[in-house]
């Protein structure tokens, strides 16, 4: 739907017309506007038969590292979202609670649902967990340890392409365990921090298939024994998403819908980066949207500093320079989205943005 506001106008302009540095993206729309919130996502507490980790240990952890918002996903059961308001915190993060679910084909996120799914085959668990107005996503779908098995179950909402926990079982063993136990957090990124051939082929396949989906970027932290290694996972990657505000039922509606990306965090903050489709300054788009091509309509991404930016369309690059900025005029339908790259390291990818 148009939008049509000189609000927008002038916060185009600023955004990509004057020679200032980068903004951070905000979409007037209804009269609410879309902020780009942080987040942490998919990871366990003490209520997971594998994690000892507190929700007050976490909320600290979280603040260190700028997070707004933190996804518990602890596994076949919500029993931290009971537990949650006895702690009384006050300041952010803000916890969402959501239930990592055990199905014969592998392992679901479920959020956005009051109470933990009950047991049902996995096409009936999607449904249910649909009609309660609620998203389901695949967690780790490659893993060697819990790997999704069918794909003949494709009615759910979206998946991860990143995976702090399979990275550490997939990447090289010598350099993941020197740096894992002598608690080198940069040497370990640095081997982690990577989309696997896998899960990038799984991406493109769906993208090429012209199917609208989200895709996550998981830490997957327990702790088990490390409080360090924890802190690391938890650094490992950024979830953000673009939502009109800070509340579960905002975040979890943006990650369901795509209207994300995420980050391998970095200097400077990627809260300063846009990537939208608008037209002549009235109204725009951000990832996770559906657009109806017109004549004179363009792509804009905005970065804080020069990096070099991919341009996708249905999974293939299109364009690809090093810059702060780009433009792309739309003449053909398709799902677009950016990754980045900052001084050759992977930094941001985004959800598409559906022209029709």
């Amino acid at each position: 739907m148009r939008r049509f506001n000189f609000i927008i106008t002038v916060l185009l302009g600023c955004l990509f017309l004057l020679p200032m540095p980068a903004q951070s993206l905000a979409e007037e729309k209804e009269g609410a506007v879309y902020r780009p919130f942080k987040g942490i996502y998919h990871l366990h507490t003490r209520f997971s038969h594998d994690s000892k980790a507190e929700l007050r240990d976490i909320a600290h952890i979280a603040r260190e590292i700028g997070a707004e918002f933190v996804v518990v996903t602890d596994h076949n059961n919500m029993d931290a979202k009971d537990h949650y308001p006895k702690l009384q915190l006050e300041e952010p993060p803000l916890f969402i609670f959501g239930d990592e679910v055990s199905v014969t084909e592998g392992h679901l996120v479920v959020l956005g649902v009051p109470e933990a799914p009950p047991e049902l085959d996995t096409a009936a668990l999607i449904d249910w967990v649909h009609e309660k107005g609620g998203y389901a996503f695949l967690a780790h779908p490659f893993s060697p340890k819990n790997p999704w098995k069918s794909w003949e179950v494709d009615t759910w909402d979206g998946f991860e392409v990143f995976n702090f926990a399979d990275n550490i079982r997939t990447s090289d063993w010598g350099d993941v365990i020197d740096s894992y136990f002598s608690h080198d957090s940069e040497k370990l990124m640095e081997n982690t921090q990577r989309i696997s051939d896998r899960y990038r082929d799984l991406w493109h396949q769906h993208e090429a298939a012209k199917r609208k989906f989200a895709i996550l970027a998981a830490t997957d932290a327990h702790l088990k024994r490390s409080t360090h290694q924890f802190e690391t996972a938890l650094k490992s990657v950024a979830q953000y998403v673009w939502a009109e505000e800070l509340t579960p039922e905002a975040v979890i509606e943006a990650l369901g819908q795509g209207r994300s990306y995420f980050v391998f965090e970095k200097e400077p903050s990627a809260k300063q980066f846009s990537f939208i489709a608008e037209k002549d300054g009235e109204f725009f788009y951000v990832p996770g949207e559906e657009v109806s091509l017109e004549d004179g309509m363009n792509l804009h991404v905005k970065l804080p500093v020069s990096a070099h930016i991919y341009l996708l369309r249905d999974g293939d690059i299109i364009l690809d320079q090093e810059s702060e900025e780009l433009s792309y005029p739309l003449s053909e339908p398709g799902a677009y989205r950016v990754e980045i790259e900052l001084e050759g390291e992977p930094w941001i990818y985004t959800n598409s943005i559906y022209v029709e």
